[in-house]
């Protein structure tokens, strides 16, 4: 019932934030310098996110096998060597997220994000700068065992509602700020405010 709630719960963030996404990878047009933006956004928020939750000593063990980090520098590093210019990002100051149920929330939208990733990837290659070059392993997460690790996750998610029933309500709220938090992101508030 947990995952049903959370696509109900977050849906209208949810399609805001694929929206403002998709209307940059999926563009025939798509430049080099978009590109690199997008991910520089993404690597933001996952920075921020994981941050907030990796002290949990219940999440630590689950996001050590999931972080998208070194992917996300991967690929950065992968268009500045494309582009000539060095990606830039603000790194935001992180809070400490002490409660398991939202930072379980906040993951259900971080592993979400690579469900999409195959069809992503398919696309992006039509590019041919983009095929060229080694900077599509943040879309193409956890690659063939997509489906198993988001499997996996949802179980951990399932048996902790059932374990807690009282904390439901933090993981969608945990969720839903999260999407509002990545919407942000792409809306540029949040680094425009830093800056």
């Amino acid at each position: 019932m947990i995952l049903a709630h959370l696509k109900s719960y977050s849906a209208g963030f949810h399609e805001a934030l694929e929206l403002k996404v998709s209307r940059v990878l999926f563009s025939p047009t798509l430049r080099p310098e978009e590109y690199q933006t997008t991910l520089c956004n993404f690597f933001v928020a996952y920075h921020y996110l994981e941050s907030c939750i990796v002290s949990l000593p219940e999440i630590k063990p689950i996001l050590s096998e999931r972080s998208k980090l070194d992917w996300l520098k991967k690929d950065l590093e992968a268009m500045t060597n494309y582009t000539g210019e060095t990606s830039v990002y603000e790194l935001l100051e992180p809070r400490i997220e002490e409660n398991i149920a939202a930072a379980l929330g906040m993951m259900y939208v971080m592993e979400g994000a690579t469900l999409g990733g195959k069809f992503i990837v398919n696309h992006l290659k039509k590019h041919e700068w983009i095929a060229s070059n080694d900077c599509l392993n943040f879309f193409n997460s956890y690659g063939e065992r997509r489906s198993d690790m988001w499997k996996k996750f949802t179980v951990i998610v399932e048996e902790f509602s059932e374990q807690y029933p009282d904390q439901e309500k933090f993981i969608l709220q945990g969720a839903r700020s999260t999407f509002s938090f990545m919407n942000d992101i792409f809306d540029e508030k949040i680094i425009d405010a830093k800056a």
